[in-house]
């Protein structure tokens, strides 16, 4: 698991340096740190890191007792992008009725049913001001095989 969130980080930070860079002669700030890598340029930001996010940072709620190996933030233009991935020893079921009462009162709130066979899964997609907020609940079958997996994120357009 450590190696793929490793890779999974390493991408996404190639990603986003190039996306930051664009085309222009810029300059790029990179400072790491103990879980945790930022990267700064003239067109906007980047932040990898290992905490779990609270509801505050990524604007969505995080389902009780759940843990983290990290979240990104991306900020470009005006627009953002925030991103986690949780576990959570509680059933699929449980977790997401737990999203549905919390989140089924939003803005343009939409669910997708994704169960496969006996393992219930879904995603739910909502508007929260100018921001599109998207919250899979599932069970994993690879990183924690057996613990229910959710996936928050959301973001804004960049202004034009």
């Amino acid at each position: 698991m450590r190696r793929f969130l490793i890779v999974a980080l390493a991408i996404a930070l190639v990603a986003g340096t190039a996306a930051l860079s664009g085309c222009g002669n810029g300059k790029v700030s990179v400072e790491t740190g103990e879980g945790k890598v930022e990267v700064d340029t003239e067109k906007g930001s980047l932040s990898i890191d290992t905490e779990t996010p609270t509801e505050e940072e990524i604007g969505i709620p995080v389902y009780p007792g759940s843990t983290s190996e990290g979240r990104i933030n991306l900020s470009e233009s005006g627009g953002t992008t925030s991103a986690a991935v949780l576990w959570s020893d509680d059933g699929a079921d449980e977790v997401i009725a737990w999203y549905k009462e919390e989140l089924s009162g939003k803005p343009e709130y939409n669910e997708i049913s994704m169960s496969e066979g006996e393992n219930p899964a879904v995603m739910i997609t909502y508007r929260d001001g100018s921001t599109i907020k998207m919250v899979t609940i599932g069970v994993d079958q690879y990183d924690h095989p057996g613990k229910t997996k959710i996936a928050l994120g959301g973001g804004t357009v960049p202004q034009q």
